[in-house]
Order: structure tokens, then sequence, then C-alpha cells
């Protein structure tokens, strides 16, 4: 029997000394190509590098932190973070928008309808402010569902692992 590593998720798999052909790796499902070289020079330096190489990937994943433990530790709380901190742009902004809104209603109070050019310039004076304070209600609406998918992914990936 000899031990070859997978080309494609490295695991180990056990085949007949003398087997070549097209192979199934029974760890991903996916084909790989193994031929025996005639050389046995070859065959030996191969056994070793491949010995190597499955021992060096045994205590190389014996060294390395679990990944849920590194999900819960430290990518959690800075996604949860992060979604804490866009929900509270998101409603700063939302505050911003109604600001600008009264204050819109309130500059408009102060324009004498009667004459046409002020009627001019308060009719651009909501053509321009109102576009703006839409747009700070959308970046707050915006904002605010991105902090929420963040934080609602992070509670899922958690929870799936």
């Amino acid at each position: 029997m000899e031990a070859i590593l997978c080309p494609h998720c490295e695991g180990e798999i056990e085949l007949e000394s003398d087997a070549s052909g097209k192979f199934e790796c029974p760890h991903c499902g996916r084909e790989l190509a193994w031929a025996t070289p005639d050389d046995d020079s070859r065959n030996a330096v191969a056994k070793v590098l491949g010995t190597i190489r499955a021992t060096s990937k045994t205590l190389a994943s014996l060294a390395v932190t679990p990944l849920p433990l590194v999900w819960a530790l430290v990518l959690l709380p800075i996604s949860l973070f992060f979604g804490l901190v866009s929900i509270i742009l998101s409603a700063n902004f939302f505050i911003f928008g109604s600001d600008i809104g009264s204050w819109m209603l309130e500059e408009l109070t102060k324009f004498d309808f009667s004459d046409g050019v002020e009627l001019f310039f308060a009719t651009i004076f909501v053509v321009v402010v109102l576009p703006v304070a839409a747009l700070v209600y959308l970046i707050a609406t915006l904002l605010g569902l991105f902090g929420l998918g963040i934080m609602i992914s992070a509670v899922v990936r958690l929870i799936r692992r």
C-alpha cells in the first residue's frame, strides 16, 4: 500500500503499490490520475515526499486553532460591532434627514408667495433640498439594513457551526 495526497482536498488516499490510472478521492469525490513511475528511485522519492507532506499536514492541523473558536471569539464580535455601528450611523442619518425636512418647512414660511420671484426661489429651494433629504433617508435605511444583515449573518453562521 502507498499513501498519496489528493491534489484537490489534500486528503490522504491509500493505493496499491502498483496502482495506476484514474481514481475517485474518497474524501472530496473528485477524480485524480495516478501513474506508478517505472523508475524505483522515483517511486521511493515520491513515497518519502508523500509521507513527509502527510505528516506535516497532520502536525499543522494540530497546531491550528479550530475555526469555530476563531469565529466565535474574533469574527462574531467584529461583525456585531460593525453591525451596531451601521445601525447607529443610520439613526444619525435619519435624524439629520428629519432635521433637514424641518428646516426646509421653517424656511418656506419666510417666503412671500405673492411675489413671482420669491415663488420661483421657493420652488428651486424645495427642488434642491427635498432630494437631499430623501437621499439622506435612503442612506439611513441602507446603512440600517446593512448593519442588520451583518449581525444576522454573523449569528446564523455561528449557529451553523
